[in-house]
C-alpha cells in the first residue's frame, strides 16, 4: 500500500474482486474513461465517488472528476481498468461491496451504482422498549 497526496491508495492489480471497495462492470467504466478522455490530462483525473446523504433506506451519491494529487488525507484510491476510483474515507465501509453500472434500461442515460448497503432507517432507536 502506497500513499499519494496523503490519500491512501490500494494497487488492485492483482486483488479480488471481493477486497474492492467499489466494482466498477466494463460498460461503465467505459463510459467513464470516455467521459474522462474529453477533460484536460485525463490521467490525473479519478473518478470520485462519495455518499451524500440517504433517501428512506437507500443513499445518494455525487460523482465527480477529481484530480488526484487533490485527494484529501484519508480517502482510499483504487485502480480499475486503468481509472483510479476516489472513496472519501466517510463513504468506504457504505460502499463497500457495491458496483457502478450502467441503468439497466438502454433509454436511460447515466451510470447507477447498485449497492447492498442500506441505511439504518431505525437508527439507534431501542425496539426493546416498545410495548412497555
Amino acid at each position: 500500500m502506497t500513499t499519494t497526496a496523503d490519500a491512501t491508495e490500494i494497487d488492485t492489480t492483482d486483488t479480488p474482486l471481493g477486497a474492492l471497495v467499489i466494482t466498477v462492470t466494463d460498460a461503465a467504466l467505459a463510459k467513464v474513461l470516455d467521459i474522462r478522455s474529453s477533460e484536460g490530462d485525463p490521467a490525473s483525473l479519478g473518478l470520485r465517488i462519495a455518499i451524500t446523504g440517504a433517501v428512506g433506506s437507500d443513499y445518494q451519491y455525487d460523482l465527480s472528476l477529481e484530480p488526484l494529487n487533490e485527494v484529501p488525507e484519508g480517502d482510499t484510491i483504487t485502480h480499475q481498468g486503468g481509472l483510479a476510483l476516489i472513496v472519501p474515507a466517510d463513504s468506504v465501509a457504505k460502499l463497500i461491496g457495491a458496483t457502478l453500472d450502467l441503468p439497466s434500461n438502454a433509454a436511460q442515460g447515466g451510470l447507477v451504482i447498485r449497492n447492498p448497503n442500506k441505511v439504518d432507517v431505525l437508527g439507534d432507536l431501542d425496539l426493546s422498549t416498545l410495548g412497555d
